[in-house]
């Protein structure tokens, strides 16, 4: 039996149609499975339905492949079985049994490894994210813990230990109450840099993780003290950095005109000027920062539902380390959706005081562009060098 993770929010989950802030139907691409189009196929000739569904499936090139989506013939992602009522003309007309796999699923995911078995959910559903981050009843995930995740005893490290390990620290880290979220993220940040370096120096071993573990709490006591006492602060070379990524993000993908931010707004005009100069990345870094000190009075008592945010992202993307996958880069990804997700709440909330449903509809946006966009992590991997020791604690300290 392997270790089970489960979110919470699937529980309740109910999609919610026609009353939906987003569309999931028109804010990418619908892939159509082979199984889905098979069973198209099969409709007899003369059935009503059988050249509607073929006539709705055009072709795309991604990565190379020849992918079949559902799009009218501009080849826009806006799907076109979606009515003027944003619902699904095939579910109306033929039921569930006749949508692609993708259809049938979102925003269901299911990600198996060795010894555990994630059941997930793409946070840029506003249904799932607004549970996610508002219950306050339940945790983000659900574990049910197998007798053979505590007893295996292989001596040689692999990648699923490695995974094993963040699961349970981040599982036991960020739902915590008696830290800030500040704290939290600098300890987590210490912990991922430290993995980094033992494994470029070729000394990650399992000692070297019962290590850390073993001195977990006082680790974590010095880098609450460290934080506390303004000992421990970010470089700033580091965090003009990771806002250029960002930046990347919002002006090629428009965030900052998805998430409804006024094109008067200062902020707006130094994003698109930022990679000019050096002083013209300087001022928009030095723009986000004074955004951000303004909306700390709407966002303070955000803390609990960032937390359960990142857990989310965390347990949704790939560990670090695991199989055949960049050691960082997944992490990275999770890191970048939250900082970006905040930062449009910084900006949104120095316009007035935003609700629930504000903030549900932003990082929903957010989470949207950046897991179908792959550009934007892979403009960051061409910078590599920048990934040491120094990079992990200022990106989270800038965050915070």
């Amino acid at each position: 039996m392997k270790e089970q993770y489960v979110l919470n929010a699937l529980n309740s989950f109910s999609c919610l149609a026609d009353k939906c802030p987003l569309t999931c139907c028109s804010c990418f691409y619908i892939s159509v499975d082979d199984s889905a189009y098979q069973k198209w196929l099969t409709l007899a000739d003369n059935d009503q339905y059988k050249a509607w569904l073929l006539a709705g499936v055009c072709s795309k090139i991604t990565n190379g492949k020849v992918e079949r989506v559902l799009s009218n013939k501009q080849n826009s992602p806006e799907c076109i079985f979606l009515n003027s009522d944003r619902l699904c003309m095939i579910h109306a007309k033929l039921g569930a049994d006749f949508l692609p796999a993708i259809c049938r699923n979102y925003p269901r995911k299911k990600l198996i490894y060795p010894t555990r078995e994630i059941t997930c959910a793409f946070l840029s559903c506003p249904a799932i994210l607004k549970t996610v981050l508002f219950d306050s009843t339940s945790p983000a995930y659900n574990v049910i813990t197998s007798q053979g995740i505590q007893s295996r005893n292989d001596r040689q490290l692999t990648n699923d230990h490695i995974t094993v390990f963040l699961q349970k620290l981040i599982k036991q880290l960020l739902p915590s109450t008696v830290y800030s979220l500040s704290q939290r993220l600098a300890y987590l940040a210490h912990v991922m840099a430290e993995l980094i370096s033992l494994s470029l120096k070729n000394m990650l071993s399992l000692e070297a993780l019962a290590s850390i573990e073993n001195n977990h709490h006082n680790n974590l006591k010095g880098m609450i003290m460290a934080v506390d006492n303004g000992t421990l602060v970010s470089n700033p070379v580091n965090g003009i950095y990771m806002w250029d990524i960002m930046r990347f993000a919002m002006v090629k993908h428009k965030l900052l005109q998805i998430c409804g931010v006024p094109e008067n707004m200062l902020i707006v005009q130094l994003a698109r000027n930022a990679d000019a100069t050096v002083a013209a990345k300087t001022a928009f870094y030095s723009e986000l920062m004074l955004l951000r000190d303004r909306s700390r009075q709407y966002l303070q008592h955000l803390d609990k539902p960032f937390s359960r945010y990142l857990e989310g992202l965390f347990l949704f993307v790939p560990f670090p380390f695991d199989d055949q996958i960049d050691p960082i880069t997944p992490f990275l990804t999770a890191v970048f959706i939250f900082a970006i997700g905040q930062m449009m709440l910084w900006i949104k909330a120095c316009e007035g005081e935003i609700d629930e449903d504000d903030i549900v509809l932003i990082l929903c946006k957010v989470n949207e562009t950046m897991c179908h966009h792959y550009d934007i992590i892979q403009n960051e991997e061409q910078t590599r060098a920048v990934l040491n020791l120094g990079s992990y604690l200022g990106w989270f300290l800038e965050l915070t």
